[in-house]
């Protein structure tokens, strides 16, 4: 079977890609596209294993301009090691004196957010830069994780605060990490911002739902209408503070104060988990895919792929995620899922 990060273990709250999105709405409406021509459209995009799994699970969570692509790889002696791809070249970026680290995001000048363990076995959230890993440090506790970096080097994320009882979402700035609060629940996390500062998330509320947040100047807004009883998580906000998330397992876009589905049809659960120019990538119904001005797109699947994921695009409209292999036919199983391999979407 494919193994993954353990959000329990982790507090990864990327592992919450694998919830998907929801609407406000009951029934979403169907994609332009039917999704047989939706698959064929996929001809446009060319799927590329990066070769990094071999029989070991591995993942792409974040692309840049550049075409640099990092992520985590698991290795043979069970360990987990964030990684920096580019033009064919793997880097393991190492830990902060402990076992593990995983990769989460990598800005256009090539600095890369994540989270590593440190010599005690916890992890802390890092920002490496030029082969130098930096622990972020955390707000009181004994755990964070970082999720996303901007082009200026600023780190969100997750961190437990003093008493390690909750975990709230952070911002690194200037060196300084500062706790952005909740909706007036227990807990929250940060997962992406944009240059001018805003950034986005998950807060539970004071009832105890999970919201989807944008945080800016300081103050945390709900993207929910008040006493909403539907759950979210917002994943990527835009330069122009477009949000994409998850909505009760439905993708969604916030704009303008305006929430809506993405239109995907009753495909299967979605989530959308990054927007850059105006492409929306995550995946629906077990397949990732590329949304642009309402046209859906399913990816290709690699050889022997069963099921995919789509994780971060770059503004060329290159894709990186996961696909998961078929073994080969078990009497237990009629598909048989096998370890995830990172593939990178390439327009043609």
């Amino acid at each position: 079977m494919s193994r993954r990060l353990s959000p329990l273990n982790l507090a990864f709250t990327l592992s919450l890609l694998s919830i998907v999105a929801c609407d406000e709405s009951s029934t979403p409406t169907g994609p332009k596209e039917s999704p047989s021509s939706a698959l064929s459209a996929a001809a446009s995009y060319s799927a590329q294993d990066l070769g990094l799994g071999g029989e070991f699970a591995t993942t792409a969570t974040g692309i840049n301009a550049a075409g640099h692509v990092v992520g985590y790889q698991f290795r043979p002696d069970d360990a987990f090691r964030g990684f920096i791809w580019k033009n064919g070249v793997i880097t393991h970026l190492g830990t902060l004196g402990g076992e593990h680290s995983r990769a989460s995001d990598i800005n256009d000048v090539g600095q890369v957010a994540g989270s590593a363990e440190n010599a005690g076995g916890r992890m802390r959230a890092f920002r490496w830069t030029n082969g130098a890993m930096n622990g972020l440090g955390t707000l009181g506790g004994n755990e964070s994780f970082g999720f996303g970096i901007n082009s200026q080097g600023h780190v969100v994320g997750q961190s437990r605060i003093s008493g390690n009882a909750r975990s709230h979402a952070f911002l690194v700035k200037n060196g300084v990490m500062s706790d952005l609060g909740t909706l007036g629940g227990a807990n929250s996390a940060a997962m992406d911002l944009n240059d001018a500062g805003q950034v986005v998330g998950w807060s539970e509320t004071a009832t105890g739902v999970r919201h989807p947040f944008l945080w800016e100047n300081g103050v945390m807004k709900d993207l929910f209408p008040t006493g909403s009883t539907n759950t979210g998580t917002a994943y990527a906000i835009d330069p122009f503070g477009v949000v994409v998330g998850e909505r009760n397992d439905r993708a969604f876009r916030w704009r303008d104060g305006v929430i809506s589905g993405l239109g995907l049809g009753s495909q299967g659960p979605s989530v959308a988990t990054d927007i850059r120019k105006g492409r929306i990538v995550g995946s629906v119904g077990g397949r990732a895919f590329v949304l642009i001005g309402g046209e859906l797109t399913l990816l290709p699947l690699l050889p022997d792929g069963v099921v995919s994921r789509a994780y971060a695009v770059n503004g060329a409209g290159i894709v990186v995620g996961y696909t998961t292999e078929d073994l080969a036919p078990e009497p237990s199983c009629s598909v048989c899922a096998g370890f995830d391999h990172v593939t990178m979407w390439t327009p043609e």
